[in-house]
């Protein structure tokens, strides 16, 4: 996969020193909350919270918070038991149900939804893979007379959110065939029960109405693996990653979903001192497909199997993700939320700090490799669930975020925190530190200093919910109380203010562009889109006269509205201000933001509509005025000034694009080579995918990102006049500043790009 979308940078004036940290001084240090005497909960300052229990740096945690404008916030909706969600008795009782969990994140300013529709080998959806869910429809393979999903994926973009489809793949069983429940239906003792054979063990679930007919291990019970008196499909078999792989398949060709999402759940965790593997449970497996493919038969190559297991799977699944996203224009992700702790550093040198008695991933169970998955940029985020506190030794949350953040640097790969909101009812009553309401708040102020964190994510939607404390037990008020006070600090501070989901360029099916906007006199804003392949939602921004379009559109919290693009034709009601300003922007399905478009106030301000054809051919060209420009470190231009900076001209009607927010971080001083692409400016698809359609060179630009004497937010906005007065502080030629590239391009003429006919590839 091609990594262009990583910041290079040259330290040529300053030395900086690079680190994963984004300091802030506004930040106060972080001691333990612990139990007093008297019985209430507090701040000890004599305890401070280090990252780790060899660190000798206190936790910091920044006083404000600042909302930034790309955050994935969201929260997981099991269906597992019906843990979330309750069994619905018809499709009016699902929509209306699923409508209330829609709302309530409303409520949280959330923007993605990740609902579980595969929570063991069933589905909460019509398939010809799996059978009905029995959290769906009360007993699994019993169908129901409507389409959950879709109902799901369209109301979930009606709110402006994303939609990820949550699968188990390998889980078959939830409950022990020795709990009581099950034994009492299926007539057996525990003896009887523990006697079976795993085929037998299928067929009398099956009899007994637990599994379905069409249930892949009733059909495969040779394929099936058994840890805990639980069933689960065995990861070593090539069958097992076709079946899942056709399961995702089924449901990125039928439904328009944003994300296909896996938890934590591959191999089977510890159960105690209890290891999968012990008893040799998956040893015939390794002898047929490990032993025979170049493993040894040690231990360690046993291990590498099974770690390798996992990744074919993960692997396989991006394969048909990637397949499906290029034949269709699509930009469908691959998430994963992996546990916490990937590998401790006194059993890998890549590891964290965290000690060895402590659960991991990498070895011994579970057997993800998440770590060489970002590497290898296989996935398009991740979701580790860090479910401690700060001051969990086994499992410091400052130092898993900390190492998870390096690990990412570098990828492609977006990185999202998982909470454990559940932690203040299920430890509350002995642990400290989740008597803290400001706990997950602490954390999310926390991940501001880390810029690879894109996002949280909350376990689960109940504890989002605040408990009713009058109807509860007198042991049980206090943890609930405690629930009650952290949901509304979170939505009074972190959770106040609405943001978009990141972008991620790498997914991006084409260009992206504004629709066209007309106003009606009854303040009717009808969108208009022909151009757009892959739009996910239209967005429109409201600021105050005088406020540049930057300032606007780089606050979240100006979208006053975000509809999505079910249809060409958009009609959106506004209360226009004749006193305010507005813009709209297209959102694409790998949620680029396009560039902006002013709204008429008035019926008699609407814009005239583009052209819908373009005169291009091979004597059309293309003029930057300016070949190199010059920032100001602090200036955090966006690529829409950066455009009108170069002054582009052309013969015909063209659309500009640039990578230039991409390449540039104004926080790092140093040359960036951005590239122009442009566009006919057409509605013509038929125009635009021709194979004759004159390709647009890309244009290279310069851009210098420095610091100078000249007053912050003035420096070099464009290199001008050559030898002006005006940008005297910047380094002559031959002085010894290292910023010799800039010789040939920070005052040099015009560029050129050539409109050249040549064939174009009907699809990207």
């Amino acid at each position: 996969m091609q990594k262009n979308f990583k910041i290079l940078f040259s330290l040529m004036l300053v030395t900086i020193l690079s680190v994963s940290t984004l300091a802030n001084s506004n930040s106060r240090p972080l001691y333990r909350f612990v139990k007093n005497d008297d019985g209430m909960y507090g701040y000890d300052n004599s305890i401070p919270i280090n990252y780790h229990s060899n660190s000798t740096e206190q936790i910091m945690i920044p006083i404000d918070y600042t909302q930034k404008k790309e955050q994935f916030k969201a929260t997981w909706v099991a269906t597992i038991s019906n843990l979330n969600i309750e069994k619905p008795q018809s499709e009016a009782d699902f929509q209306e149900k699923y409508t209330e969990r829609l709302d309530t994140m409303k409520t949280w300013n959330m923007n993605a939804m990740i609902f579980q529709v595969r929570p063991l080998l069933d589905a909460y959806y019509p398939s010809n893979v799996n059978p009905t869910s029995e959290f769906l429809s009360g007993a699994q393979g019993l169908d129901v007379d409507y389409d959950p999903l879709a109902y799901m994926v369209e109301k979930t973009h009606a709110y402006g959110m994303e939609y990820h489809a949550w699968l188990n793949p390998y889980r078959v069983t939830f409950a022990k065939i020795t709990s009581p429940a099950v034994l009492a239906k299926i007539g057996l003792s525990t003896e009887q029960a523990l006697a079976l054979t795993i085929p037998e063990h299928i067929a009398i679930l099956n009899q007994h109405g637990y599994l379905a007919d069409m249930n892949f291990a009733v059909l495969n019970p040779n394929k099936v693996l058994r840890f805990e008196d639980k069933l689960f499909l065995n990861p070593g078999l090539p069958e097992v990653i076709t079946h899942v792989v056709e399961t995702v398949s089924e449901i990125i060709t039928n439904y328009d979903v944003d994300g296909i999402h896996f938890d934590d759940y591959f191999y089977p965790y510890r159960v105690g001192d209890n290891y999968f593997g012990a008893l040799n449970e998956d040893r015939s497996t390794f002898e047929q497909y490990g032993l025979t493919h170049g493993y040894t038969d040690t231990a360690e190559d046993l291990e590498n199997w099974r770690r390798d297991n996992i990744t074919s799977l993960v692997e396989s699944i991006k394969t048909e993700i990637t397949r499906h996203n290029k034949a269709t224009n699509n930009a469908v992700q691959l998430g994963i939320s992996p546990f916490g702790i990937w590998e401790h550093k006194i059993n890998h040198p890549d590891g964290s700090n965290t000690p060895a008695e402590s659960s991991q991933s990498y070895s011994r169970s579970i057997f993800a490799d998440t770590y060489k998955w970002i590497k290898d940029d296989t996935l398009d985020y991740v979701v580790p669930q860090v479910y401690w506190s700060f001051g969990q030794a086994a499992a410091p949350y400052g130092e898993l975020v900390r190492w998870w953040d390096q690990v990412v640097e570098e990828s492609l790969v977006h990185l999202y925190i998982g909470h454990p909101n559940y932690k203040h009812l299920g430890n509350g009553s002995w642990d400290p530190e989740w008597m803290n309401p400001h706990e997950i708040n602490n954390q999310l102020h926390f991940n501001q200093d880390y810029k690879n964190v894109n996002g949280s994510v909350l376990f689960s939607y109940n504890d989002i919910i605040k408990s009713t404390i009058e109807t509860l037990p007198e042991e049980a008020k206090p943890k609930n109380t405690i629930k009650n006070e952290s949901i509304d600090i979170l939505l009074g501070d972190t959770f106040s203010q609405a943001s978009l989901t990141p972008a991620k360029p790498w997914l991006s099916p084409g260009s992206i562009f504004p629709p066209a906007v007309s106003i009606t006199e009854t303040h009717l804003a009808t969108l208009t889109d022909t151009q757009n392949i892959a739009p996910r939602f239209y967005l429109i921004y409201k600021g105050a006269k005088g406020e540049s379009m930057q300032t606007i559109t780089a606050n979240p919290a100006n979208i006053v509205s975000k509809v999505a693009a079910s249809s060409n034709t958009i009609k959106v009601s506004l209360q226009l201000d004749e006193h305010a300003i507005y813009y709209a922007s297209t959102i694409d399905k790998a949620f680029i933001e396009s560039a902006f478009v002013k709204l008429p106030i008035t019926a008699e301000e609407t814009t005239p509509p583009i052209e819908e054809t373009s005169p291009v051919n091979e004597n059309s060209t293309i003029t930057a005025k300016y070949k190199a420009v010059a920032y100001d470190l602090h200036a955090n231009i966006d690529a829409q000034a950066f455009l009108q900076d170069l002054e582009l001209s052309s013969t015909t009607p063209l659309i500009y694009s640039s990578n230039f927010e991409e390449q540039t971080d104004f926080k790092v001083a140093g040359i960036n080579s951005i590239t122009i692409t442009a566009v006919p400016k057409t509605r013509n698809l038929a125009e635009i995918n021709s194979l004759t359609t004159y390709v647009i060179e890309p244009l290279l630009i310069d851009v210098y990102i420095g610091l100078s004497d000249l007053p912050a937010g003035i420096l070099n906005r464009m290199a001008k006049t050559p030898g002006s007065s005006e940008y005297a502080n910047l380094p002559k030629t031959g002085e010894s500043t290292g910023i010799a590239l800039l010789l040939g391009g920070l005052f040099s003429i015009a560029g050129v790009i050539l409109l050249l006919p040549r064939k174009k590839d009907a699809k990207r």
